[in-house]
């Protein structure tokens, strides 16, 4: 038995087994996009830390060499 808009609706039990597979399917597509999502994230920020490193690199060299 499910409840449906407020009262209860009798479904065969291979109904329920589906929408949990569904359900499972579903959670498991969200989880994969999620740490893809997570994935791209980290390598721009990583890339952006490597290009800021350069950078400050960069700039220190330039002041031991006497240059602003």
């Amino acid at each position: 038995m499910v409840i449906a808009m407020g009262k209860p609706v009798l479904v065969p039990p291979e109904f329920c087994e589906a929408l949990g597979d569904e359900l499972a399917k579903l959670l498991d597509d969200e989880r994969r996009v999620t740490n893809e999502a997570l994935r791209r994230l980290e390598s721009r920020t990583h890339a952006q830390l490597v290009t800021e490193v350069r950078i400050l690199r960069a700039k220190i060299a330039a002041l031991k060499k006497g240059r602003p």
